[in-house]
């Protein structure tokens, strides 16, 4: 069985590899760490509850996709991760416990593992079918966001992109509207469902929008005809 000093080195090790993994991920993916609020959860052990926030608000790489909106978002990543947590949890405590050699156990001792494993299995069922009911609830089936839109901003006010001459845009286009908001991309969205989110209040009147064609980001309160 694990030693109290054993099982911290192991929680440690676990919540700075997965700190150094997001903390990789954003520097790749937004050009800076990731909001010191991340690294402290993952830091102190916290990351289960923190990450699925983390996941469902990163910024897209070109060409990948994320559907359903930032609620339903944090809902899937959640049940995932639960998942697969669980699951390893079991595994391990398999091992530790040395369960092949339950029939050496004493009546108790055997009621003790079947007790715990209840609750767990009751905590993960639990936790997962609360989250699978929210994320289906908060789904916005229409919301799509698209990892090809325009510069990303670094700051909370959005800087000038570059002032290259751009090519006119065919009248039958699809026009795609990027969207940051303090600094954050929030995805990137073709012109009618940009237009939808604005009326329905997921995209705010103080956020950025950028399209092709444009010099730099304008406050989305300033966008012709929404």
């Amino acid at each position: 069985m694990l030693t109290n000093p054993t099982a911290i080195t192991y929680h440690l090790l676990v919540s700075a590899s997965i700190a150094y993994i997001v903390s990789r991920d954003s520097l790749s993916r937004e050009g800076k760490l990731p909001h010191w609020g991340y690294l402290l959860s993952c830091l102190f052990n916290l990351w289960a509850f923190t990450l699925p926030f983390y996941y469902a608000n990163r910024r897209l790489f070109d060409g990948e996709v994320r559907r359903g909106g930032y609620y339903w978002n944090v809902c899937r990543f959640f049940t995932l991760l639960w998942t697969l947590l669980f699951f390893v949890v079991f595994v391990f405590s398999s091992f530790v416990s040395n369960i092949p050699n339950f029939r050496e156990m004493g009546g108790m001792e055997f009621l003790a593992m079947i007790t715990a494993g209840g609750i767990v299995y009751s905590i993960w069922l639990g936790g997962v079918s609360v989250a699978a009911v929210l994320g289906f609830v908060l789904r916005e089936p229409d919301l799509v966001e698209n990892g090809t839109g325009g510069p990303v901003a670094t700051t909370p006010v959005p800087k000038s992109t570059p002032t290259r001459p751009q090519a006119s845009t065919p009248a039958n286009a699809v026009i795609v509207v990027s969207v940051n908001r303090a600094g954050v991309s929030q995805g990137s969205f073709p012109e009618p469902q940009f237009k939808a989110a604005i009326a329905n209040g997921v995209v705010l009147p103080t956020d950025h929008y950028w399209q092709p064609g444009m010099k730099e980001w304008r406050p989305v309160s300033e966008y012709p005809n929404p």
